[in-house]
């Protein structure tokens, strides 16, 4: 990896960013490396933050069934060679008390 290449990683990850949690946590080690006058050094914790995006990426938090009565939101986003589209409905969880 290298600047560049990861410049070009976070251009491609940047619309899916508001679905994963705590993103900006995730992905402070490679931020460091993208920082004015930084010594790109790809070390283990980088290498960790790139899997770990890389899983929140492909993993959906919640899987159910979609409500046909209510409307739908659909998130897209396409450039050069990256293609992203998601499919969404607001849900309102009502969690019982202990």
């Amino acid at each position: 990896m290298n600047v560049k290449g990861l410049k070009s990683f976070f251009g491609k990850i940047n619309f899916v960013r508001r679905f994963i949690p705590h993103f900006a946590e995730i992905v402070n080690p490679l931020n460091k490396l993208l920082k004015k006058d930084a010594i790109f050094d790809w070390n283990k914790q980088c290498q960790h933050a790139f899997e770990d995006i890389n899983k929140a990426i492909t993993v959906s938090p919640i899987l159910v069934n979609p409500d046909y009565t209510k409307h739908f939101i659909i998130y897209s986003f396409a450039f050069e060679e990256t293609i992203v589209g998601i499919l969404m409905q607001k849900m309102l969880i009502i969690r019982k008390s202990p």
